[in-house]
């Protein structure tokens, strides 16, 4: 038998407003724009632990994550049931949800999901979505371009909408989520509310690569960027079992064809980010402004 959690209160990310009975890591205020919108919903029970299983599967309209023993995620483009057993660790749960649950509900929602962070350099109104491997450090990249004026919109996954008004990128723009070592459980990080950003246009995509000599930023070809980018899918999973591979790959030509993708080979054992690399950056993707 379940039994209801706290009823949902009203937060903000990726693009949408959020009805969640539980708190949402990097989750920020809704903005007054956005206040009408219609509001993604997401309600909490406490139940039977998830038997082993499939970890993914549709259940009807639905798209269903499971992770035994631990908790159950119901999630369709507007709503997300949360079963949890009672003795569940919350923080491990709400880093589930936005590590799969929520990305499920974008790519039901029909939109791209980029495994990256993004932010908006020092006078820019636009963004720079920081891609890679796990491990590379986007978010310490990010970090360190926080520290130097830059503003955040999206850390580790953010939302990709292709529209008449061009590209836009949205995430979840209250803070950090760092990994403590690589393959580690991740610490979140709050950022002050006047860096935090709901959404911005895109201006291009920076995909991190091995670390060379010296600081590289190489443009790739169009069909090259659509293949970087479909390989920066956050959980390629899902719009696989969704049946919407054919849409996605025409999501990626269509960002690649708007916006520059390089691939941004960072100087070997710099780990800072200098005046001059993130003056290359502002060069580099100066044109898309």
């Amino acid at each position: 038998m379940t039994s209801a959690k706290p009823k949902p209160f009203r937060q903000y990310g990726f693009g949408q407003p959020i009805d969640s009975a539980i708190a949402i890591p990097g989750a920020i205020a809704v903005p007054d724009a956005a206040s009408a919108a219609e509001p993604l919903s997401i309600t909490a029970a406490t139940g039977p632990a998830p038997a082993p299983g499939d970890l993914y599967r549709i259940d009807g309209d639905a798209f269903v994550y499971s992770l035994s023993g631990i908790a159950r995620f119901r999630c369709t483009r507007r709503s997300i049931a949360l079963t949890t057993p009672t003795e569940a660790d919350a923080a491990l749960v709400a880093e589930l949800l936005v590590a799969n649950a929520l990305p499920a509900v974008l790519w039901q929602q029909g939109s791209f999901v980029l495994h990256a962070s993004a932010v908006v350099l020092p006078g820019w109104e636009g963004a720079i979505a920081i891609a890679g491997a796990s491990g590379l450090g986007k978010s310490s990249v990010a970090k360190e371009l926080l520290d130097q004026g830059a503003k955040l919109v999206g850390d580790d996954s953010v939302r990709i909408d292709c529209g008449p008004a061009g590209i836009t990128v949205s995430g979840l723009a209250g803070g950090l989520f760092e990994a403590l070592e690589p393959g580690t459980k991740r610490r979140f990080t709050p950022v002050a509310p006047e860096v935090q950003l709901s959404s911005a246009r895109l201006l291009g995509i920076a995909v991190l690569g091995e670390r060379t000599a010296t600081l590289q930023l190489d443009l790739v070809n169009r069909l090259r960027a659509v293949e970087l980018v479909l390989a920066q899918q956050h959980r390629p999973g899902i719009p696989a079992l969704l049946g919407s591979r054919q849409n996605v790959v025409a999501q990626a030509a269509a960002i690649a064809e708007s916006v520059p993708v390089a691939i941004w080979h960072r100087r070997v054992g710099e780990m800072a980010i200098t005046t001059g690399e993130a003056a290359a950056l502002q060069r580099y993707f100066a044109a898309s402004r």
